[in-house]
């Protein structure tokens, strides 16, 4: 990603009220996980729960919270499993498309020979898992550099070079690849974002075995420590 893109994404009023949204949505992120009720003092002063854990698990306790049944305890351990496993992937995916995808370019299909390239002003390339080559208006003006490529067809090649060599097609091209790269920085913030909550929902049902289970303990050992004292 190229910093000036993004000077220039954060220039526009779109990119001015995304930014102002994301550094908010931080700030109030913040005030959130330090946020106690006063029915949950116990947890932070008796049992050692930090104000972030008990607020990442999406509950809110009381002393006479019961434990999890056998069933319940399943159900999480499994949904919130299957919660995180699909972050995992839908993270892994996502990041390889941008990695692979470059955002100052554009994915182009020839539509009668149907190959497939990325380009931008000044340059045309193959895309990944493809044979490597790569076009340039200095490429378009040498006939032996261009008949080196053999993987796309002479079609492709032309429509190519005329929007390397071609000063109005240059700049239909550039105003394009800037179009494209807005929209995909507009994009992948909020793809990321809705990623990070799907993972919150599953490392907050862990989180909740944790603390229904120290909860539990507690009680177990304050109803021991009266019995000792009676006896």
């Amino acid at each position: 990603m190229e910093f000036d893109k993004i000077n220039a994404f954060l220039a526009t009023a779109i990119g001015g009220l995304i930014f102002k949204w994301l550094a908010g949505g931080v700030s109030s992120f913040w005030s959130w996980l330090n946020k106690s009720h006063s029915e949950e003092d116990f947890l932070v002063s008796n049992i050692g729960i930090t104000k972030p854990l008990i607020r990442l698990s999406f509950c809110r306790y009381k002393l006479s919270t019961k434990p999890h049944t056998k069933f319940n305890k399943a159900f999480l351990t499994i949904f919130g499993s299957t919660i995180i496993f699909t972050f995992l992937i839908g993270f892994y995916h996502f990041t390889d498309i941008v990695i692979r995808g470059p955002i100052q370019w554009i994915d182009y299909t020839h539509k009668e020979t149907k190959d497939s390239f990325w380009i931008k002003q000044e340059e045309a390339r193959n895309q990944p898992n493809a044979p490597t080559w790569s076009i340039s208006p200095d490429t378009c003006i040498n006939k032996s550099a261009l008949d080196k490529i053999t993987s796309i067809k002479p079609e492709t090649k032309e429509f190519i070079c005329g929007y390397m060599l071609d000063p109005k097609k240059k700049d239909e091209l550039s105003k394009a690849a800037n179009k494209n790269s807005l929209g995909l920085m507009t994009l992948i913030p909020i793809v990321y974002l809705s990623l990070l909550f799907l993972f919150m929902m599953g490392e907050a049902m862990f989180i909740d075995l944790y603390i229904n289970k120290k909860i539990a303990a507690f009680n177990k050992s304050e109803i021991e420590k009266s019995y000792q004292y009676l006896t």
